[in-house]
């Protein structure tokens, strides 16, 4: 008789677990489902937009080394940015944009500046700041040539003058620094003052100083 009982208790014990068992898979299956449920609307509320690969400066026009497309969830103000579909390639920067921030709509316009030209200055690579790329705006100071030519390179009495200030660096090209050149530097410049500094070129050491 007490065999038969354990035998009962045990019978009933194993239908307990087995029962709790088949109770915890089923709660498993249901929570993998509801993630994966979770994981798809997240995914779908994620959009693409643009954002800057480098720091943009007013009045520069985006080439395609100066945007990335950033996949992004939805915010509340998406309509303020702009879908990676549309093309924004040959826009004009209108107001700063800071490296990998979200590119606003009202930031950029179809129209360039007409009063911004390009314009490329060869410099010492030891001229200007460190780290200088797209975007940064600078000060051009100049040492003329003539007093470089007749005083010593460690004199340190050499006077400068400002020759521009607060113009926007639109491209940095480091390939004829790297075989011991000059670094190329693209200027944003206002129309007016470009034949005053083209003709300092041919008078002046320019130096580059960083202007925030």
């Amino acid at each position: 008789m007490k065999n038969t009982n354990k035998l009962q208790r045990n019978s009933f014990n194993f239908s307990i677990r087995s029962y709790l068992r088949t109770i915890l898979g089923g709660c498993l299956i249901a929570a993998s489902f509801i993630s994966a449920l979770v994981i798809s609307n997240s995914s779908s509320r994620m959009i693409t937009v643009w954002s800057a690969a480098v720091e943009l400066g007013q009045g520069e026009v985006i080439t395609s080394d100066d945007v990335v497309i950033s996949k992004v969830l939805l915010p509340s103000n998406a309509a303020n940015y702009i879908d990676g579909e549309v093309s924004i390639i040959g826009s004009s920067v209108v107001r700063a944009i800071g490296a990998d921030e979200l590119i606003p709509a009202y930031a950029l316009s179809s129209q360039i500046d007409e009063q911004l030209k390009q314009v490329p200055i060869a410099i010492s690579l030891t001229q200007v700041p460190k780290d200088i790329g797209s975007g940064q705006r600078v000060d051009i100071y100049g040492i003329t040539k003539s007093e470089l030519r007749s005083q010593s390179l460690t004199s340190g009495k050499f006077k400068s003058r400002l020759i521009a200030s607060d113009l926007v660096i639109d491209q940095v090209d480091n390939q004829a620094s790297a075989l011991g050149g000059d670094l190329v530097i693209t200027l944003l410049v206002p129309k007016p003052i470009i034949p005053s500094l083209i003709e300092d070129m041919g008078n002046y050491n320019f130096v580059l100083v960083g202007n925030r």
